[in-house]
């Protein structure tokens, strides 16, 4: 689904991962407050999701998901 370009990762979506990734980013927000910037473009059904941040930490932002799956 995803991939590094750089430091950059960049995700092709369908429609349903993009709803998951909408609201993990939010959970993300919730939780920690912290705003993870990316841009979206559109090619046909799919959606394009880039990762503006090049220092983001995606092991811990896995961490935070899934701390808050567990406490519900």
């Amino acid at each position: 689904m995803g991939y590094r370009q750089g430091s950059v990762m960049k995700a092709t979506m369908n429609k349903e991962e993009y709803a998951e990734f909408v609201v993990a980013v939010d959970e993300i927000k919730a939780k920690a407050n912290i705003n993870i910037n990316h841009s979206v473009t559109y090619d046909g059904d799919n959606f394009i999701v880039e990762i503006l941040d090049e220092d983001i930490n995606l092991a811990y932002l896995d961490e935070i998901l899934l701390d808050k799956e567990e406490q519900v």
